[in-house]
């Protein structure tokens, strides 16, 4: 007895249907020793000898953004204005991410003009994805373009927690939320604040 088993094809959102069929031979044997008849079943599929089919899921990518903002407050009587691309920032990814996480390892990032930071990527997977966030004591620009203003910086040392939290519907969406445990929201945002206190020098007239 021969047969042929598809999958059907009932159109989930974002599921893989396998195409691959499988047959199945029924051989069934008469013993007239003890009148009892016996059967075994042999399947094929494209050369395997399963009955398995295989599905894919795919949910549509989400693009977030997230990230912070730079600020420089000068002592009394001095003067900074925030150029775009002064300071940098280290983004950490935990070793425990999904192995799909868009941020994996260490990346800089640094600020626009106005003082933010953006940072954009792209989830293809749900889970639970965790970073640091830091700034760093130096420049990324070449030492010969840094600010003469940046010798009096006092930098923020503040490592800021980020908590990407996407989750899947199971009809092909997905959604994240961004949280920050050690600030007060993720509507607030997070924030470096560095100072600025020139060294004090003197001239004879």
């Amino acid at each position: 007895y021969e047969y042929l088993i598809t999958e059907e094809n009932n159109r989930l959102p974002a599921v893989g249907y396998d195409e691959n069929a499988v047959s199945a031979t029924v051989t069934v044997e008469y013993d007239s020793a003890t009148g009892k008849y016996s059967a075994s079943v042999a399947y094929d599929k494209a050369g395997e000898k399963e009955f398995v089919f295989n599905n894919t899921y795919s949910p549509a990518p989400i693009t977030i953004s997230f990230g912070g903002t730079k600020t420089v407050v000068p002592s009394e009587g001095n003067s900074y204005e925030l150029a775009a691309e002064t300071f940098s920032f280290k983004l950490i990814a935990s070793d425990d991410n999904p192995s799909t996480d868009p941020l994996s390892g260490e990346q800089i990032f640094t600020h626009d003009k106005n003082g933010k930071i953006n940072i954009d990527a792209e989830y293809t997977e749900a889970g639970i994805y965790k970073y640091t966030l830091s700034e760093l004591s130096q420049s990324i620009m070449p030492m010969s373009d840094m600010p003469e203003k940046n010798d009096g910086i006092v930098y923020d040392t503040t490592v800021h927690n980020i908590v990407v939290n996407v989750t899947d519907d199971g009809r092909r969406n997905l959604s994240a939320v961004v949280e920050t445990p050690n600030t007060r929201s993720a509507d607030s945002g997070i924030s470096f604040n560095n100072g600025y206190d020139p060294t004090e020098t003197s001239t004879t007239i």
